[in-house]
């Protein structure tokens, strides 16, 4: 394993204030075991209506947005498309 590679992903949910809302972020060294964790934590949060914010790979050399390939990935549980190694 690669601990050079590192996903990032942040869960979000809104409040009816800044006391309500929140954020968490977590990482994981491979985008399967990323993949893997979104249930336990849409679960977890499934009351405050909880969202992916925001989702990044970063490498020593490059960082790359993939807040939207995993969102759709996870819509319709299909391959995901343009994620390459930069």
């Amino acid at each position: 394993m690669n601990h050079n590679d590192v996903y990032h992903i942040t869960f979000a949910w809104d409040g009816y204030d800044e006391i309500t809302e929140g954020e968490y972020t977590t990482r994981r060294y491979s985008m399967e075991d990323l993949l893997d964790c979104v249930d336990k934590y849409i679960e977890h949060w499934r009351d405050r209506d909880v969202y992916i914010d925001c989702v990044s790979w970063e490498t020593d050399n490059d960082t790359q947005d993939l807040t939207k390939p995993v969102q759709d990935y996870l819509t319709t549980k299909g391959a995901i498309s343009g994620i390459q190694k930069p």
